[in-house]
C-alpha cells in the first residue's frame, strides 16, 4: 500500500488507527481501505497464490482486476465500484 493511504481501524483494535492491508468492494458500496485480520484468499489445494503477470486480467464474481507495470492493480466491480493501488497511489471509487 502507498504511505499515503489513509489509516483505518485496526482489526480487533477498531480503536487504534492503523495502515490497511487491502481494500474491500462490496455489493454497491465504494471501494474502501481496510485493515483484514486474516488473510481474505486461500488458494485451492494448499498451493501457493500465482502472481497475474503485467498486461493481464483476472475476474472472480464480480469483481475484474488487471494489472499494469506502470499504474498497479485496477480492480471494478460489475456495478462500476473499485479502486486502483500502486507502490506510490490510490484512487477508490
Amino acid at each position: 500500500m502507498p504511505e499515503s493511504a489513509p489509516k483505518v481501524p485496526g482489526s480487533g483494535a477498531p480503536d487504534i488507527r492503523v495502515p490497511p492491508n487491502a481494500v474491500e468492494v462490496t455489493g454497491s458500496r465504494s471501494g474502501q481501505f481496510i485493515s483484514a485480520g486474516d488473510p481474505r484468499y486461500y488458494p485451492l489445494g494448499g498451493s501457493p497464490a500465482t502472481v497475474l503477470p503485467y498486461g493481464r486480467s483476472l475476474r472472480v464474481n464480480d469483481l475484474t482486476c488487471h494489472v499494469e507495470e506502470t499504474t498497479g492493480v485496477t480492480c471494478t466491480s460489475d456495478v462500476g465500484h473499485g479502486f486502483t493501488v500502486s507502490d506510490r497511489k490510490f484512487r477508490v471509487w
